[in-house]
């Protein structure tokens, strides 16, 4: 049984295609769901209808940016929506106690990493922009992160 704020995922899409039906056709959209059941092909077919960017996360109950690249419609749209890497299977304030005062990494993920290499390697083959966007709270200290991923980057190119 669903809660009053657990739309059905039919429910979600349809609503979501009534909602981009209005919007201006010259700006490029993406949406960034943090419900996992929401995550289904009838979204993913809502997207590709307007020509909406799906943003991959790492969000709390999310399943893991990589098990998002598996799905066959996460790119619908001619952009990328980029990527929010946040604490996965971490309550925000947990992660703000946690890691202040954001000073260094302080519990690397290196999942998140690895998924997040796939993300752009996936985005160069297809020849697309991203914004990959790194929370301190992914980590402890977002510019360390990024520092990793270049690093990795550099290794693995």
């Amino acid at each position: 049984m669903r809660g009053k704020d657990q739309p059905e995922p039919a429910a979600w899409a349809e609503e979501l295609d009534g909602f981009l039906k209005q919007l201006p056709r010259d700006f490029r959209y993406a949406v960034e769901l943090r419900n996992p059941e929401l995550l289904t092909d009838v979204h993913g077919a809502v997207l590709a209808r307007h020509g909406v960017a799906h943003v991959f996360n790492s969000w709390n109950e999310m399943p893991a940016i990589g098990e998002q690249l598996e799905l066959p419609w996460t790119f619908p749209a001619g952009f990328n929506g980029g990527a929010r890497a946040a604490p996965p299977r971490r309550a925000y304030a947990d992660a703000v106690k946690l890691f202040e005062p954001y000073d260094r990494i302080r519990d690397p993920q290196p999942e998140v990493r690895l998924d997040l290499l796939r993300l752009i390697a996936e985005v160069m083959r297809r020849h697309m922009e991203a914004l990959i966007l790194v929370n301190n709270r992914l980590e402890g200290n977002a510019p360390g992160t990024i520092r990793a991923l270049v690093e990795m980057m550099e290794v693995g190119g």
